[in-house]
């Protein structure tokens, strides 16, 4: 055999070896990825829920969201002479009480709240989470109800929340931001993930997830919220934590911002106890009582693992404060 003939072979054979690994790992991350983000119907033990609270100071009205994967739980909460609307948008897998101590808070200081249980959790419609994009959609059908409510509208966003918010930061009638522990981009989140459990297999897969990213998402789920506060003129508040595991500082929305943009600002929560990603807004004694718990513990006090970091919320009010006023 000449060699010209040996060296057509080895190349069908390696052609057929990647066209098969390609065909593989497509099918492979269609099948496999409703099983990365699975529905979510449990809270932590920790959590406040509306029972928990006082339901005559806080009143509330359950009202349904239409987002693209079916209906969405949401509660109203309702205040006289309201100053403005804050938006609870919560990570993905967050329900409608994940961050019920900060709504009775802006309840308090005289803003009406809307929150919702994100696609894929509680009493909200869709068989999984549908992936890391999605809470930009869901954030997207309850700006929609906002926006018919005539107050200002300001958004206080989590993790996927924090990365939908940036995206309509410079496309909804919106008057300010404040983005905790929000990623830059949603596939170099997962990438980064990936590599943690994986390593240079996550790299040789990562075209792949990208395509099935594409299949669900489209372009939305390549955008870049850094890129786009970058065009925002509305005040932004970009609040990140030091030992967020999460989100690492590598894919937050601070560490890909590439302009000067004064109407951005940023925060960072260096204490090893709060700067985690779901405990940037607590007190250190809650972080810290938080961190004490384990499965098995018993009889929690839920009051004292929700009190609030007064001086960051106040930060926020005083934030969205100026905002509305400007």
């Amino acid at each position: 055999m000449n060699r010209k003939k040996v060296l057509k072979r080895i190349l069908l054979i390696l052609l057929i070896t990647v066209l098969s690994f390609s065909l593989l790992s497509v099918g492979f991350s269609a099948v496999f990825w409703p099983a990365l983000f699975p529905r979510n119907d449990t809270t932590p033990a920790y959590a406040l829920s509306y029972d928990d609270i006082d339901h005559h100071a806080y009143p509330r009205e359950k009202i349904a969201l239409s987002s693209t994967q079916g209906e969405l739980s949401a509660f109203l909460y309702p205040r006289d002479s309201a100053k403005g609307l804050v938006v609870i948008a919560g990570g993905i897998g967050s329900d409608c009480d994940a961050h019920l101590p900060e709504i009775v808070y802006f309840l308090d200081s005289g803003y009406a709240a809307l929150c919702y249980s994100c696609t894929g959790v509680g009493e909200s419609e869709g068989s999984s989470l549908i992936g890391l994009t999605q809470p930009a959609l869901d954030l997207s059908a309850a700006l929609d109800c906002a926006e018919e409510l005539s107050l200002p509208i300001v958004i206080y966003g989590h993790s996927a929340g924090a990365h939908a918010a940036a995206l309509y930061a410079d496309e909804r009638e919106i008057k300010a931001c404040v983005c905790i522990a929000g990623f830059d981009k949603a596939t170099q989140l997962m990438h980064d993930s990936a590599k943690t459990y994986l390593g240079l297999f996550a790299d040789i897969e990562y075209p792949f997830m990208c395509l099935q990213n594409y299949f669900v998402f489209g372009s939305m789920g390549f955008e870049s919220a850094s890129q786009n506060l970058s065009r925002s003129d509305i005040p932004i508040l970009l609040v990140t934590g030091a030992y967020d595991e999460a989100v690492p500082y590598s894919c937050s929305i601070t560490a890909h911002l590439n302009t000067q943009n004064a109407n951005v600002e940023t925060l960072s929560v260096d204490s090893e106890n709060r700067g985690t990603h779901t405990a940037i807004w607590l007190s250190e004694d809650s972080a810290a009582y938080r961190n004490s718990l384990d499965d098995d513990t018993d009889n929690i006090d839920k009051e004292k693992a929700n009190t609030l970091d007064d001086d960051l919320m106040k930060t926020v009010t005083d934030f969205f404060d100026k905002a509305i006023q400007h």
